[in-house]
């Protein structure tokens, strides 16, 4: 028996055992208890407050759904930073949390005091829990867990067929929209009243019959001529009915009226510029900078979908009292 305790191998599988228990035990330790929830009613109710309060109604199911969702990884983020110690050496924190103790104790701001000063503060505050429910604190944690989630995305990133799929997966991104050149006169609604329509009428035929139009319109806030324009652009000065109007407009003729929310406008386009979509390597800069992010993003979902079935989050979200 003696022997047999003394043989490597057996060393090797009792360690291997003894690992495995701390592991387990460690990973108990990190998950809440089955009854305690990642994010509590109290929280969701506070969260459809807060929407409330900034957009003027309540959150709509799928709203509080992503607010909810959102708190989850936020917290999970949260918990992982600190049992990583993200927390520990960080100047920013300690920096925060003395001043926090400091502004309980009513003293001197420590926040220009010697590290040291700066390091016993902090520890006072962590020893009452004030980092713990510190919001500055918890958004630190969670953007340098993001941080470090992310790290792995650095490779590879100049991964030429990478760059060029990525290039085609988000061409609208750089893709300038087609555009049109127009002149216009205006015939304004408040200064003509009844008049309105058939004062447009009358200067429409006198243009396309090669003659000015008549008293030539009235003063608009913007120019005469309206350059290299999107729809998009176009309908946000004048209206999507009046943007329409130019789009299906043909070029070098007088047409119209065509109403904005001011009066009636008579349009003649000049040219029109078709999208466009940039060269690969005009904007191979910024299309790296978008795999990058897409390659970060999908790290720090990966590791969310780790602490999710380690701390046991899944069904649905807790429901705010009613």
């Amino acid at each position: 028996m003696r022997r047999l305790v003394r043989l490597p191998i057996v060393h090797f599988v009792l360690a291997g055992a003894a690992l495995a228990l701390a592991s387990r035990a460690h990973d108990a330790a990190r998950r809440p208890p089955a009854a305690e929830p990642i994010v509590a009613a109290a929280q969701v109710q506070a969260l459809r407050e807060g929407f409330a309060r900034d957009h003027g109604r309540p959150p709509t199911d799928a709203e509080a759904a992503a607010l909810v969702a959102r708190a989850v990884d936020e917290e999970l983020l949260y918990r992982e930073a600190l049992a990583r110690g993200l927390d520990r050496g960080d100047r920013s924190i300690r920096w925060r949390l003395a001043e926090t103790m400091d502004f309980l104790d009513g003293g001197a701001a420590a926040g220009g005091a010697p590290p040291a000063v700066q390091a016993a503060r902090a520890a006072e505050a962590a020893a009452l829990g004030l980092d713990r429910g510190d919001p500055v604190v918890r958004r630190m944690l969670v953007a340098k867990m993001r941080l470090v989630a992310a790290q792995a995305a650095e490779r590879d990133a100049d991964d030429a067929g990478a760059l060029h799929a990525c290039w085609q997966r988000h061409r609208a991104r750089w893709t300038r929209p087609a555009t049109v050149t127009f002149r216009h006169v205006f015939f304004s609604r408040a200064e003509r009243g009844a008049r309105l329509a058939a004062d447009a009428e009358r200067a429409l035929r006198a243009l396309r019959a090669g003659r000015a139009a008549g008293d030539g319109g009235d003063a608009f806030f913007g120019p005469p001529l309206v350059e290299a324009r999107s729809e998009a652009q176009i309908a946000a000065t004048f209206g999507a009915g009046f943007a329409r109007g130019v789009a299906q407009a043909p070029a070098g003729d007088w047409t119209g009226p065509l109403r904005s929310p001011w009066g009636l406008h008579l349009v003649r386009v000049e040219r029109r510029e078709p999208e466009t979509v940039a060269p690969f390597e005009a904007v191979r800069t910024a299309v790296r900078l978008a795999l990058l992010a897409e390659r970060r993003e999908a790290r720090v979902q990966e590791l969310l979908a780790a602490l999710r079935a380690r701390w046991g989050v899944r069904g649905e979200p807790p429901k705010a009292p009613s």
